[in-house]
């Protein structure tokens, strides 16, 4: 079930472990529409997120909003595996 109904990830792919865990990617969508790509390349560094900032800010006030922030990490954690 998706409780974040505003927010889909789809071909989610991972690949073998890299430096610092599983090196993952996905497409990201909103409201039914492609915003961007969200890529972790397992190195330690930083998520690549390439959606527009402004879309970001919707995002996350959305999630804020319905309080599951943490939530939203756990999928993309569970998405991971």
């Amino acid at each position: 079930m998706n409780n974040f109904p505003r927010i889909t990830l789809k071909n989610v792919k991972s690949l073998a472990l890299g430096r610092d865990g599983r090196p993952w990617s996905a497409t990201v969508y909103f409201d039914g529409k492609k915003v961007g790509d969200i890529i972790d390349r397992a190195t330690g560094g930083p998520l690549d997120i390439r959606i527009p900032t402004s879309i970001q800010n919707e995002m996350r006030a959305y999630a804020l909003s319905e309080g599951a922030l943490d939530r939203l990490v756990e999928i993309v954690n569970e998405r991971r595996r």
